[in-house]
């Protein structure tokens, strides 16, 4: 599989398979965190990329900043306005691939993104256009899931099923502190790292089982594409993980994810 295969299996996961909501309402604490963290203020220039249905664009606007978020995929630039639309929220939704984005040098005073970047095949194409659009002294501020936790486990789980194609970067290596640093040193400068938790709850093995089945994209998307066999060997593997986790009659799943900031030299 190559890059532009990856972006239009990824385009076909958010846009086709299931209810991308309850996934947005679990990692919606990060972005709110993120952008409590960089303390947005009124008037800033601040973009989302690869925003999904814009946790983060939604956060930053209810602050009163200048907002645009972009994201790969229509339908999820959709569901942001949706999900916007109650508070008034006054945010501008472009299409755009976060290795090229649509937009001028120089034009922002904060670049942040909430487990997105991660998707994009292509890590220093991110990287430089994160710095393109980005004013010298401006912010980048991330997201990013940790292989350590649920998580890391997570992937290996999807990797035994469905492995990562040769040449593709592993899309974990953005949440490995060091890794990180060394990735963005090339443009930024002043880069700090914290290590967050995200927990998520969910009351009954009915209810997990639902979310991997119709509203997490990755789950969803091996379900369509392996055989019958590998189905119930990947639901078997899903059921041993989420086990270490039991809370009583349900789940408490630890995600551990960093969150970075960084100047732009």
């Amino acid at each position: 599989m190559d890059g532009a295969a990856l972006k239009a299996g990824w385009k076909w996961m958010m846009s086709e398979l299931g209810d991308y909501r309850p996934v947005a309402a679990r990692t919606a604490p990060a972005a709110e965190l993120l952008v409590e963290w960089v303390g947005v203020t009124a008037g800033q220039r601040v973009l989302e990329v690869a925003s999904g249905p814009g946790s983060a664009a939604r956060a930053a606007a209810r602050r009163h900043a200048q907002v645009t978020a972009t994201d790969l995929t229509p339908e999820m630039l959709d569901l942001g306005r949706e999900l916007a639309a109650p508070e008034g929220l006054d945010i501008r939704w472009l299409v755009g691939d976060v290795e090229e984005l649509p937009l001028p040098d120089n034009d922002f005073d904060l670049v942040v993104s909430t487990f997105g970047v991660e998707c994009a095949p292509q890590p220093e194409l991110v990287v430089s256009e994160l710095h393109r659009v980005l004013r010298p002294g401006g912010t980048l501020a991330l997201a990013q899931w940790r292989r350590a936790g649920f998580m890391g486990a997570l992937a290996k789980i999807f990797h035994r099923w469905q492995p990562l194609s040769a040449g593709l970067a592993d899309p974990l290596v953005w949440g490995d502190d060091q890794a990180v640093r060394a990735r963005l040193a090339a443009g930024f400068h002043d880069i700090q790292t914290r290590e967050e938790v995200l927990e998520w709850h969910f009351g009954s093995t009915t209810e997990l089982r639902t979310f991997w089945a119709s509203h997490f994209p990755p789950t969803m998307a091996a379900f369509a594409e392996l055989g019958a066999d590998s189905r119930a060997g990947l639901h078997a593997d899903l059921a041993d993980l989420a086990a270490a986790h039991r809370d009583g009659d349900g789940y408490r799943l630890p995600l551990g994810y960093l969150v970075i900031r960084g100047t732009a030299s």
